[in-house]
C-alpha cells in the first residue's frame, strides 16, 4: 500500500512478513499505520533512547479501554523478537475492563541489549487476546544519560517472580544504635498497671505503650533466642530481676523461658526465649512483641512429660502453597482484601511450581490440589488444571469474582522436588483470571530438614520425629501462641542421625515444631519504646499532624507557624498511633481508632489533620522497591475500581465526607519535607497582583462540554478576581501548552481544570504532565490547584508520579495545595461540587481550605466523588485573596 503514514517508510519495510499484521477495515493499510483502526489504544506517542545501559523504551497514549498490556519486539536480522518476558499490564488492571481512560496512561521498558539504530515495535492486547501493532521506532542515541526510573511491570513475570525485599529495612539486633537518646527499660517502682486484674487488651497496650519497653519485631513462625547482651544494648537495665520479664503480643501475655534466671541475677550468657510469630494482613508481615519488667513474674513456658511409644504414624497430611504477591490489580473490588495476586492467567498457559520433600512412599490416601484464581474479566471462562502434565479437571470463573477448584490426585502422581501445575483457558470464550494461589496437600513422613520440623499429631498419637543432625532436639506444642509448651519426649540414635518420641498431651489436632539447638532465631529488631499517651483525655489540639518519624523535625516550622496564627497543634510519630491502637503493627485503622478517640475523649478534640508522609498500594513492598508506604491511606470500593481515600480515615459515620477537614503532603525523604513547609511558609507571606488572579483551563468538548459547565465557575470567580479562561477546544495544542505555562509563571491564586485526564497528565495530548511541570518557574507564586478530572490524585501509584504530588513537589514552583481525584468519575458531580467549593473559598468568612472541601462534599449525593477526592495540601490553609 505505499507509506500510509508519510514518513519516507514503506509499509513493506515497516511491516516485515513474520508477525500477524491485520487490516481490520480492509483498507489495504495495516492496523500499526492505519489512522482509521478502532483500536483500544489511540494517540500513541512512541519513543526509544539509547546509551551505554541499553534502550529505554517509552510510551503514552491519549485514550485507552480493554487493554490487558503491551509487548515490545526488537528486530533481530530482519525478524520482530519479544524483548518483554511478559505482558506489560495495561488498563485494564487498573480501571477493569471495559472503562476508558479517556486521557491515557504512561509506560516504559528498558532492553539492557539493544543498541543505537535497533528497530522497535510495540504490541497492545485486549482482554480478548486481540493484538495491535505500532511502529516501528527506531532507537536514538540520548544526548545524556538516560535516568533509570522504574520499569512498568510485567504481568506473568512479577505473578512468577519470588518476593524479594529491601535489606536496607531489616536491622539485626545487634546492629542496633541510638544509645543515647533511649529510655532505660528497669524496674518499675509500683505494681504497672498492665498487672491490674481484668484489664482489656486495648487496656493493657496503652499501658504498654505508655511504659518503657523493648519492641521485638518477629516475622517468621520460629523459636526466637535473645541474648543478655543484645538486650543491655537495646536498653534494658542490667540490674532488673529477669524472673519479672514479661512479654506481650496483641495485648496478651505470651510464654517466657528465661535461661539462667535461677539466682534472680541477668548475667552474661543467660538470654530470653519464647515462641513468635508475624503477620499476614494487608498492612504488615511483621508484630510486635513487647517486653517489660513487672513486679511479678509474668506467663512462662511449661514444661510437659510426652514420651511417645511405638507404634507411631509414619506421615502426616502437609500443605505447600504457592501464593504470590506480584500484581497489582485495582480493577478488582474487594474491600479489605489486598488487591495483589499472582500470575495472571491469559491466552498463554501459566505454570505454578510446587516444592515437595519427604513423600510417603505408602500414603494413608491421596492428595489435595486447591486453586484459587479471581476473574479480571465479566465473562465466564473455564481453566483446565493439570499436574506434571496428567490433566486433573477444570474449574470455571464466572466473571469478576473468586473461583475455586478442588481436586483429588492420586498419590502417585507427586514427585520429590518441582511439581508443576498448568493452568490454561479452556473453549472459546477467551477470559483472564489470576493465581491467588495453589495449595497441595500430601502426606509427608515426620522427618526434619536442616534440623526443622513443623507437623501435626493428635492428642495421646505417638509420633516419631526423625533426621535430625543433633541430639539437643527441644519440642514445642505451638497449637495456641498463648499456651506454647514445650514436650519432653525421649532422644534416640538412629543411623547417624537422632530421633525423638513425644505424644501430645492435650485434645484436639496438635500442631508442633521440632528444632535442633542451632535453629533458634533473632528478631528482626529490637527497639527501645519511647513512651507515649495520646489516649489520656488531657490531651487536646485544633491540628494533628501525623508523620513518619524520619521527618518530624522537618515539620516543626509548619507546627510553630500554625501555632502563631491561633492554632494547637499536635505533632504525632505514626508509630505511636501503630503503638497505642494496633499493639505495635502497622495499620491504617489505627490512624481512624486514634482520630474517633481524640474526637470522644480529648479536652480540646481536633479538627483538622495533616498526614506528612507518601502512601503505597504496596504497603508490605511485595514489589521489592522498598519502602513507600510512609503513612499509610485507607482504601475504597467505588463503581470503577479501589483506590486511596484519605478521608476514609476520618469518616466515621460512613457517609463518604471525613468528619474532620483532612489533607495530606505526600513527601517521601526529608528534603521533600524541608521544600513543602517552605513552601507553605512562602506562601503565608507572599504578596503581588498575583492574588487577584485567577486560571480556568478546560478540554475539549467531547463527550461532555467542558467549557461550558466552566461558565458559572468563571462567573464566581470573576466576582472577586481577574479569571484567564484557556480552552483546549479553542487553541491549538502547542500554543495552549505555552499559555498554560507562561500564565503559571507570572502567577496565580487559583488554578481550575475541568476535562479529561490520567495519572500524569491533563488532557489526552497532555497539557500539562509530571515531566513538564518540572519546567514551572513560578517560585513564590503557588496557586491552589482544583483538578476536576479523573486519577490526578492517584498519589499512591508506585511506578509514576501522579500529576497532582509533582505540583505539590516541584522544588521551583508548582503549587501549594491541590485537590484532585484517585479514581474515575462523572463530570457532572464534580461540577457541582467545585461551584460549591469556589463559593465557600470566597465567602466573606474565609473558611480554610479544608472546611471548604467538606462544606463541598456535603452538598452532592455522589459517594465516589466525596471519597476519591483527597487534599495534597494542609487543611487550615486560608486562600490568600488579595482585598
Amino acid at each position: 500500500p505505499g507509506d500510509s503514514d508519510n514518513d519516507g517508510v514503506s509499509d513493506d519495510a515497516e511491516c516485515p512478513s513474520g508477525p500477524p499484521y491485520t487490516d481490520t477495515d480492509g483498507d489495504g493499510i495495516p492496523n500499526y499505520n492505519d489512522p482509521d483502526h478502532n483500536t483500544l489504544v489511540r494517540d500513541l506517542s512512541l519513543s526509544a533512547k539509547a546509551d551505554a545501559a541499553g534502550v529505554r523504551i517509552e510510551w503514552s497514549n491519549g485514550w485507552e479501554v480493554d487493554n490487558l498490556g503491551f509487548q515490545v519486539y526488537r528486530e533481530v536480522y530482519g525478524e520482530p523478537v519479544r524483548v518483554t518476558p511478559s505482558l506489560v499490564s495495561g488498563s485494564a488492571l487498573l480501571a477493569g475492563p471495559g472503562t476508558i481512560l479517556p486521557a491515557g496512561h504512561n509506560y516504559a521498558w528498558h532492553d539492557p541489549t539493544g543498541l543505537p539504530q535497533d528497530r522497535y515495535w510495540l504490541v497492545d492486547m485486549d482482554v480478548d487476546g486481540q493484538r495491535t501493532w505500532h511502529g516501528p521506532i527506531r532507537a536514538r542515541l540520548a544526548d545524556t544519560l538516560v535516568p533509570p526510573p522504574l520499569t512498568t511491570p510485567l504481568l506473568t513475570q512479577l505473578g512468577q517472580q519470588k518476593t524479594h525485599r529491601d535489606p536496607a529495612r531489616v536491622s539485626l539486633a545487634r546492629d542496633i544504635t541510638d544509645t543515647t537518646s533511649r529510655p532505660r527499660v528497669t524496674t518499675p517502682p509500683q505494681p504497672p498497671v498492665w498487672e491490674t486484674p481484668g484489664l482489656s487488651p486495648a487496656a493493657i497496650q496503652y499501658a504498654l505503650a505508655a511504659a518503657p519497653a523493648l519492641r521485638l519485631a518477629i516475622r517468621d513462625q520460629a523459636w526466637y533466642h535473645i541474648s543478655q547482651a543484645d538486650l543491655l544494648q537495646a536498653g534494658l537495665d542490667p540490674q532488673v530481676d529477669p524472673r519479672h520479664l514479661q512479654l506481650f503480643a496483641g495485648g496478651y501475655p505470651q510464654p517466657l523461658h528465661i535461661v539462667g534466671d535461677d539466682d534472680g541475677q541477668f548475667d552474661p550468657g543467660d538470654a530470653i526465649e519464647f515462641y513468635g510469630e508475624g503477620l499476614d494482613t494487608p498492612w504488615a508481615d511483621t508484630q510486635t512483641y513487647w517486653l517489660v519488667v513487672g513486679s511479678q513474674p509474668g506467663a512462662r513456658l511449661q514444661q510437659v512429660t510426652a514420651l511417645g511409644q511405638p507404634p507411631a504414624s509414619a506421615s502426616f497430611a502437609f500443605t505447600v502453597e504457592q501464593r504470590e504477591r506480584s500484581v497489582y490489580i485495582a480493577a478488582i473490588r474487594n474491600g479489605l482484601d489486598e488487591n495483589f495476586f499472582g500470575a495472571v492467567v491469559a491466552a498463554d498457559p501459566v505454570e505454578q511450581v510446587l516444592h515437595l520433600t519427604h513423600l510417603d512412599p505408602a500414603p494413608s490416601g491421596e492428595a489435595r490440589l486447591v486453586v484459587n484464581l479471581h476473574g479480571v474479566t465479566s465473562q465466564t471462562h473455564p481453566i483446565t488444571v493439570r499436574l506434571n502434565d496428567r490433566e486433573v479437571g477444570s474449574l470455571t470463573v464466572a466473571g469478576r469474582i473468586p473461583a475455586a477448584g478442588e481436586f483429588t490426585v492420586p498419590h502417585r502422581w507427586l514427585q520429590p522436588g518441582a511439581n508443576v501445575v498448568t493452568l490454561a483457558g479452556a473453549g472459546e470464550e477467551r477470559g483472564v483470571s489470576v493465581v491467588e494461589s495453589v495449595q497441595l496437600t500430601y502426606w509427608r513422613t515426620y522427618r526434619a530438614e536442616d534440623d526443622l520440623l513443623r507437623c501435626t499429631a493428635r492428642d495421646r498419637q505417638p509420633v516419631s520425629l526423625r533426621g535430625f543432625t543433633t541430639d539437643a532436639i527441644r519440642v514445642f506444642d505451638i497449637t495456641d501462641p498463648e499456651t506454647v509448651h514445650e514436650l519432653v519426649g525421649s532422644v534416640t540414635a538412629e543411623n547417624q542421625t537422632y530421633r525423638v518420641s513425644v505424644a501430645p498431651q492435650r485434645p484436639g489436632v496438635r500442631t508442633l515444631l521440632a528444632i535442633g539447638d542451632a535453629q533458634s532465631r533473632a528478631p528482626l529488631a529490637i527497639t527501645a519504646n519511647h513512651p507515649v499517651a495520646w489516649h489520656r483525655p488531657d490531651q487536646g489540639a485544633d491540628l494533628v499532624i501525623i508523620s513518619h518519624a524520619t521527618w518530624l523535625d522537618s515539620l516543626i516550622p509548619l507546627q510553630t507557624l500554625r501555632e502563631q496564627q491561633g492554632w494547637s497543634v499536635a505533632l504525632i510519630d505514626i508509630q505511636d498511633l501503630y503503638d497505642e491502637w494496633n499493639f505495635g503493627n502497622k495499620t491504617p485503622q489505627a490512624i481512624s481508632d486514634f482520630l474517633w478517640h481524640a474526637v470522644a475523649h480529648w479536652r480540646t478534640p481536633p479538627r483538622f489533620v495533616l498526614l506528612a508522609g507518601d502512601a503505597s498500594f504496596d504497603p508490605r513492598g511485595y514489589l521489592g522497591q522498598g519502602l513507600s508506604d510512609w503513612v499509610p491511606t485507607a482504601w475504597v470500593n467505588t463503581a470503577e475500581m479501589e483506590t486511596a481515600s484519605d478521608d476514609a480515615l476520618a469518616d466515621f459515620d460512613g457517609d463518604g465526607v471525613a468528619d474532620l477537614a483532612i489533607g495530606r503532603l505526600p513527601v517521601r525523604s526529608v528534603t521533600e519535607a524541608d521544600n513543602v513547609v517552605a513552601k507553605l511558609a512562602a506562601y503565608e507571606t507572599a504578596t503581588g497582583s498575583w492574588r487577584s488572579q485567577s486560571l480556568v483551563v478546560t478540554d475539549h468538548p467531547g463527550d461532555f462540554d467542558f467549557a461550558g459547565a466552566s461558565q458559572p465557575v468563571i462567573r464566581q470567580l470573576g466576582s472577586a478576581m481577574t479569571v484567564t479562561a484557556l480552552s483546549a477546544g479553542m487553541t491549538p495544542f502547542d500554543e495552549a501548552r505555552r499559555q498554560l505555562h507562561e500564565l503559571f509563571g507570572t502567577g496565580q491564586l487559583l488554578v481550575t481544570y475541568m476535562g479529561h485526564g490520567s495519572i500524569e497528565r491533563w488532557q489526552a495530548q497532555g497539557l500539562l504532565t509530571t515531566s513538564s511541570i518540572h519546567e514551572l518557574t513560578n517560585g513564590p507564586h503557588l496557586p491552589v490547584v482544583l483538578s476536576m478530572t479523573c486519577l490526578n490524585g492517584f498519589f499512591h501509584d508506585l511506578y509514576t508520579e501522579s500529576l497532582a504530588e509533582a505540583l505539590i513537589r516541584a522544588p521551583q514552583g508548582g503549587a501549594v495545595a491541590v485537590w484532585a481525584s484517585s479514581g474515575l468519575t462523572r463530570p457532572t458531580a464534580q461540577t457541582d461540587m467545585q461551584q460549591t467549593l469556589v463559593t465557600h473559598l470566597l465567602s466573606d468568612e474565609r473558611p480554610t481550605l479544608g472546611e471548604a472541601i467538606r462544606a463541598a462534599k456535603i452538598s452532592i449525593t455522589d459517594a465516589d466523588v466525596r471519597q476519591t477526592w483527597i487534599l495534597l495540601g494542609d487543611p487550615t490553609l486560608r486562600l490568600k485573596l488579595n482585598p
